[in-house]
């Protein structure tokens, strides 16, 4: 009988934390990488394929978020498209927004735009369905707010459907050191609405990180700072300082 209960608890356990972590309250950040100093954007993004991959080899399907609070925001994935095919990672296609700059692909990778109206018609749903069918490794990239899982209805938890099962997404956010800009995260962090989710998480974090920068008595002034933290399931946040 106590081997069943402790069975059944373990169930219990494993089921909770799954849905706590994927639709519920999300956990503690884990960090992944610690405050870093780089010379160029595209050496972070090497960095964050080189963290992660493991996690990108084992999908079909990697989603793709940019900030264009950072200055050439768009480096960073190129960084790591470069990185993923000097490692024979084969990237078929990557479906790029029309609302920010594509990062520079290898020759022969397919690229396909999409906007708003495309998404809201579900022909990019559709699209993305064809190619994994054919066995395609499929990149999308489009700015972290419409792809990041802590956003409500993101364009992640519509690909789920597809995918069939979480959809790997890792997304870039500024960090600003200046006092200007601290503030503004600051109030967006404590007024936020609560049923925005998105907006409290991520400049709730950007204010946690940088009280962390200081503390640790970093310069992040005089050179370009990253740090990546898995947050939920499959969410990777790269926070990047860029003088």
């Amino acid at each position: 009988m106590k081997r069943w209960l402790w069975f059944v608890l373990a169930i219990l356990l494993s089921t909770g934390t799954y849905f706590t972590i994927r639709y519920g309250l999300r956990p503690k950040p884990i960090p992944v990488m610690n405050a870093t100093s780089f010379d160029n954007l595209q050496e972070i993004g090497a960095v964050t394929y080189r963290r992660l991959r493991q996690d990108i080899h084992s999908e079909r399907l990697v989603v793709l978020g940019s900030s264009p609070e950072i200055s050439h925001y768009f480096e960073v994935w190129t960084g790591l498209v470069k990185t993923a095919v000097a490692d024979k990672l084969n990237i078929d296609v990557i479906f790029q927004s029309e609302e920010i700059v594509a990062p520079i692909t290898a020759d022969g990778m397919k690229v396909v735009p999409f906007n708003a109206a495309t998404i809201a018609s579900g022909e990019l749903i559709a699209q993305v369905k064809a190619e994994l069918q054919q066995g395609h490794f499929v990149l999308i990239h489009a700015p972290s707010e419409i792809v990041s899982h802590l956003g409500k209805n993101s364009l992640s938890a519509q690909l789920e459907v597809v995918a069939q099962h979480p959809v790997l997404a890792l997304s870039t956010f500024a960090l600003s050191y200046y006092e200007a800009d601290r503030e503004i995260i600051r109030q967006r962090c404590e007024n936020a609405a609560p049923e925005d989710e998105f907006s409290k998480h991520v400049s709730c974090g950007q204010v946690r990180l940088v009280k962390l920068l200081k503390k640790k008595q970093k310069n992040p002034a005089s050179r370009i700072w990253s740090i990546i933290e898995r947050h939920g399931l499959k969410e990777y946040l790269v926070f990047i300082h860029d003088r």
